[in-house]
């Protein structure tokens, strides 16, 4: 197995191998509740919309699947060659795909994949996205030992450069992921020298 992936209410656990399977457990029972074919070749990331009507799977092939999990039929998404896709997350409500690759991160409507807007990283590049539990904040981590916050208001996509930035180490020290708190307040952060930070955001940042 080389991913898993916990549904927002947590009963539903997806996992990915080398099968190119992805198969659904249901958490309480211990049982296997589908299974959904079509994944990606050498898998990256995993992840539900909060709604858990929608499941999604990148790859190394520069390539998206999205499963509707009622129909369980595969749609693939594509991007430019040599994208560097690294890990993925959904956007507000499951309509957006916002996808960590080496241009920054990139927000496509699920429904028509077409790409709506690039957020800036430079001059470093992202490795994970994490949109918090209010759907409202946007943030991303890469290898220049800054975390990216963006606002995602109501209407409309965030802005093209982040609205608070925070250096957390060294300049090019790797940060391979980002969570959130169930609050929003904080954020949990893994770095490259396998040290945990937990960081406190200014009350502005923190979820509505």
């Amino acid at each position: 197995m080389r991913l898993l992936a916990f549904g927002s209410s947590g009963s539903r656990l997806s996992t990915l191998g080398d099968s190119r399977k992805v198969v659904l457990w249901d958490t309480a029972k211990r049982t296997v509740a589908q299974t959904l074919d079509g994944a990606p070749e050498r898998p990256l990331a995993l992840t539900f919309d909060r709604g858990r009507r929608m499941l999604a799977a990148a790859g190394t092939a520069d390539t998206v699947t999205l499963w509707d999990l009622q129909s369980r039929v595969p749609r693939s998404v594509s991007f430019p060659a040599k994208s560097g896709i690294r890990h993925l997350t959904f956007g507000p409500d499951g309509h957006y795909l916002v996808v960590a690759a080496t241009g920054g991160v990139l927000i496509r409507d699920v429904a028509s994949g077409n790409l709506l807007r690039t957020l800036s990283c430079k001059p470093g590049a992202p490795t994970w996205v994490s949109l918090n539990p209010a759907e409202n904040r946007l943030a991303a981590v890469g290898n220049t030992g800054t975390v990216w916050i963006w606002n995602w208001r109501t209407k409309g996509l965030p802005s093209e450069e982040a609205d608070l930035k925070l250096s957390i180490g060294p300049s090019g020290g790797l940060i391979r992921q980002v969570l959130w708190s169930l609050d929003g307040r904080h954020l949990l952060t893994v770095n490259g020298n396998s040290t945990l930070y937990v960081l406190r955001l200014p009350d502005e940042t923190a979820a509505d």
